[in-house]
């Protein structure tokens, strides 16, 4: 156990990060989509996925999340 100024830290009662995202909702940032919208492609990256499927829900077209890097419109050039 560490000690720091007044406050105790036991290690075996620390959140592990799954633990931390599981109680936040969820990775947030790691979708995207590429959607036909107002006559051009509409590309966007880093969005969480209720904006992907929003966006998806609204124009058709593609979205992905968490596997986003292996897309041609979200993963490397």
């Amino acid at each position: 156990m560490k000690t720091l100024s007044k406050l105790n830290i036991n290690p075996e009662k620390v959140m592990k990060n799954e633990e931390l995202v599981t109680l936040r909702g969820g990775y947030g940032g790691t979708c995207g989509y590429k959607v036909w919208a107002y006559g051009q492609w509409q590309i966007d990256c880093g969005v969480t996925q209720e904006e992907a499927l929003l966006a998806y829900g609204n124009w058709g077209g593609w979205w992905c999340c968490d596997s986003c890097s292996s897309t041609s419109y979200c993963g490397p050039e």
